[in-house]
């Protein structure tokens, strides 16, 4: 017991000693608290020794010091770089920018809402800086885009010596009326779109804003500053309606600002601005940046095609042989190309609600969006240029309707309109009068030559542009799904060994009877594959045929090429029940891995290894599925006729007589099999052929994947004669129909038959053979299917 109280006693005495301690250094001791080092903001820009071309306008922007990276730095590196003058943005006492910009941080200012005395400041600085060094000053939010060569064009047609306010003129919301402090008559110019004072404004008012501060009457500081240069500069915001256009204020997405200017550019409202706002997103303020640089590059372009015209022109009438020859310096004329025979004659369209066309599988139809946009772009640019000088005439005419037009569309030369369109003309100088004219307008949209430009392999690059070039190709690979290798996009080069090789593609066939057709097709997977070492499998998803079922027929097939290609993986699944393309497919997809390329495919599909190397290249797990537009054949005995037998066996032979390109076919695809999981597979419930590919689509669509689709060359839809169920529900019947209308051949050619037949022009009933298919149908739906 004794030893036991030692220990606690000595365990005591060394606590005591220890605290003791520890006390004794806290009081002796002097520990430096970490202070952290004052971020001390840059000196405001003074702008010393300006040009006469910068002294036009100063912008002071209203940010925070939570913008300047991202919305401040994407105003000072787009329309700040063309202003005729200088801009800073004015922010809180502590603002510090990471990027070289002009930051203005104000005294004893703060970021807080409302931004009152941020806005009042700032025309502080304004006046006791720069003064004498501009003839106009503007204040701006982050959130407009200002047009700088617009803008200078506007400030330069007004008086700068006068006082003068200018910008949207406002009196407040309903609900606020008569809690704002201004009365019935007076206005202000709303902050958004952004506020213009001349030198003379600002200098009568500056002087009394702190007054203005001390007396301020609402929480709205455009408001306020509307109030207080009425009381001291004696002038009101303009009441002109043109400054809803000039600054322009976007209220299709009030609901959401964050929408704003991320649908069509290409309208009047935001071609006819000077300024826009408002930009909550700052990659919508660079993709507008980037179409506003476009439409001057198409400005300077033309500028520099009616240069061209004429210098021709001079040097025609002064007899110089040394004339330029560019086809661009031709005059428009829809005779220059003249066709040099009947196959080369360019057919018109003809356009009134409907377009009307020979060349179309659909001769009527409805418009098109693009051309909805292309007249719509062509209706702009009319009424542009025929008001351009309105107000020297006194007169204005207004667009009403295109009543009919025609155009043609040659690749090599021109696109060719003839419009004939409606409109108003009104007459406001001297003797007014609303009259509707017509007129006649002729236009020609004319190409340049085709240019040709080498590209180098991926491989051994010989220089750093190549360097430059391959590093700019991955960058596009990885961020956009960029869809061909440098090579060519339709393989003609030849991409890498390890490109080719290293993808899987498997091959996923449904068959339901069928033989001949499905031994061509092993006959080509045979050629195209397995005699060239290609890196696939197959799945063929066999449902038994009620009429033409030839089972034992196919399972022989199969193991033959086993024996003959043992390192090759070629496996038949057994289906049972009706037949179901979309239980085929999905049931040959649960045959192989998750991270499988998968390739669905028909039976009467041929295709080639070029087709087979831009699977692999514009397909991209997690990213991107590929829907190539497939060449579908015509009946054969329509394009050849007579000559049939003699025509070579070419399945790739492309032209608009023998085949027409699947548009709404989405069939054939291409895509990992994990991504087929993402959006859900197939719809297991559609039996038979039709609407599960349709349905798939639409999953995609709605899906986070992208979907590349072009025309490709590489594999052809050959013809066989369509024989459409009855039983088959009323989509998939319509759909059946249509294929199979759209298989008797081109329109140009069954007009040719038709025409060229005093039988089938005039009698009630005409037969009409399509391979096995006879058809009896009336004269009248003989040409309704032209």
């Amino acid at each position: 017991m004794a030893g036991t109280g030692q220990v606690v006693l000595l365990v005591l005495i060394g606590l005591f000693l220890g605290f003791s301690f520890t006390t004794w250094m806290r009081t002796k001791l002097q520990i430096c608290p970490v202070v952290e080092e004052p971020v001390t903001p840059k000196p405001p820009p003074m702008f010393e020794n300006l040009p006469p071309d910068k002294r036009l306008l100063f912008v002071g922007i209203m940010t925070a010091r939570k913008f300047l990276n991202t919305r401040a730095l994407t105003v000072y590196q787009t329309w700040a770089q063309t202003m005729p003058g200088k801009l800073a943005f004015f922010s809180s006492y502590d603002s510090v920018s990471d990027y070289d910009i002009p930051v203005v941080a104000l005294p004893r200012v703060t970021d807080d809402y409302p931004p009152q005395k941020k806005s009042f400041m700032m025309l502080k600085f304004m006046y006791d800086n720069y003064i004498d060094k501009f003839e106009w000053f503007m204040r701006a939010d982050d959130d407009v885009y200002v047009k700088a060569e617009k803008m200078e064009a506007f400030l330069r047609s007004i008086n700068s010596s006068k006082p003068l306010f200018m910008g949207q003129s406002g009196m407040g919301k309903k609900e606020e009326l008569g809690q704002l402090g201004i009365a019935s008559d007076e206005n202000f110019c709303m902050g958004g779109p952004g506020m213009i004072f001349s030198r003379e404004t600002l200098r009568r008012m500056a002087p009394h804003i702190q007054h203005c501060v001390s007396h301020l009457y609402s929480f709205h500081e455009d408001v306020e500053i509307g109030r207080c240069v009425r009381q001291f500069a004696n002038i009101s915001c303009t009441w002109t309606y043109e400054m809803l256009h000039i600054l322009y204020h976007n209220t299709s997405s009030k609901q959401d600002e964050i929408k704003s200017y991320t649908g069509e550019l290409y309208t009047p409202d935001v071609l006819g601005a000077t300024t826009l706002h408002p930009f909550k997103v700052t990659p919508q303020m660079l993709r507008s940046h980037a179409f506003f640089d476009a439409l001057k590059t198409r400005d300077l372009r033309y500028n520099t095609l009616k240069l061209m015209r004429e210098i021709r022109d001079m040097d025609i009438l002064l007899n110089n042989k040394e004339t330029i020859d560019d086809r661009l310096s031709f005059h428009p004329e829809f005779n220059k190309y003249p066709a040099s025979s009947k196959e080369d004659t360019l057919s018109w369209d003809f356009i009134s609600r409907s377009i009307f066309s020979d060349t179309n599988a659909n001769p009527k139809r409805g418009l098109e969006t693009p051309l909805k946009q292309i007249l719509e772009d062509i209706r702009m640019q009319l009424m542009s240029s025929a008001n351009e000088v309105s107000r020297e005439r006194g007169r204005i005419i207004d667009f009403k309707e295109i009543l009919y037009g025609y155009h043609r569309h040659n690749p090599l030369h021109s696109s060719d309109w003839i419009l004939d369109i409606l409109m108003i003309y009104k007459k406001y100088r001297g003797r007014k009068m609303t009259v509707p004219v017509r007129k006649h307008v002729y236009l020609q949209q004319v190409f340049s030559d085709i240019e040709f430009l080498e590209e180098v392999s991926e491989s051994e690059p010989t220089d750093d542009a190549e360097v430059g070039q391959q590093n700019l190709f991955k960058i596009l690979q990885d961020n956009v799904g960029l869809n061909a290798y440098p090579g060519g996009l339709f393989g003609e080069s030849e991409p890498s060994q390890e490109m080719q090789h290293n993808k899987v593609i498997h091959f996923v066939l449904p068959l339901s009877g069928r033989f001949p057709t499905f031994r061509r097709f092993m006959l080509t997977f045979e050629k195209m594959c397995l005699m060239t070492d290609e890196a696939v499998k197959l799945v063929v998803v066999l449902f038994r045929h009620n009429k033409e079922d030839a089972t034992d027929e196919t399972l022989e097939l199969i193991a033959s090429l086993r024996s003959k290609y043992p390192n090759y993986d070629l496996s038949l699944v057994q289906a049972k029940g009706p037949f179901s393309r979309a239980l085929a497919l999905e049931m040959g997809a649960r045959q192989v891995s998750n991270d499988a390329l998968l390739f669905f495919v028909d039976v009467d599909m041929y295709f080639n290894q070029a087709f087979l190397k831009r699977v692999r290249l514009n397909t991209l797990q997690g990213k991107q599925v590929y829907f190539p537009i497939v060449f579908s054949q015509f009946d054969p005995e329509t394009v050849y006729g007579d000559a049939i037998l003699s025509q070579p066996h070419n399945y790739l032979d492309i032209t608009e007589h023998t085949g027409y390109w699947r548009q709404f076919g989405f069939g054939i695809a291409c895509m990992y099999n994990s991504d087929l999981r993402t959006v859900g597979g197939f719809d297991l419930s559609i039996i038979g052929w039709g609407k599960e590919d349709v349905d798939l689509y639409t999953k995609i669509v709605n899906s986070n994947l992208t979907i590349f689709r072009t025309a490709d060359p590489g594999i052809v839809h050959v013809y066989h004669a369509i024989d459409c169920d009855e039983n088959l529900e009323p989509a998939q019947l319509t759909m059946c129909s249509g294929t199979r209308a759209s298989t008797y051949g081109s329109v140009p050619k069954l007009a040719e038959i038709i025409y060229a037949s005093e039988n089938l022009l005039h009698p009630t009933t005409t037969t009409v053979q399509s391979g096995t298919l006879k058809e009896k149908i009336t004269s009248k739906q003989a040409l309704r299917a032209v």
